[in-house]
């Protein structure tokens, strides 16, 4: 509906491309980020109880 009575309103497909590869790209970064986050803090917590 929006293209046929509001066609400037919707997003061309080079825009949505871009769009989905920008989103895929920080998935990809915000997961490596959990991973690398999940594998630290155990280590972090054991060596703070070390020190207790």
């Amino acid at each position: 509906m929006i293209t046929r009575y509001g066609p400037e309103l919707a997003a061309t497909a080079s825009q949505i491309n871009r769009l989905t590869a920008t989103l895929e790209e920080v998935a990809v970064k915000v997961t490596l980020l959990i991973a690398l986050s999940s594998k630290v803090a155990p280590l972090e917590s054991a060596s703070a109880a070390g020190k207790a």
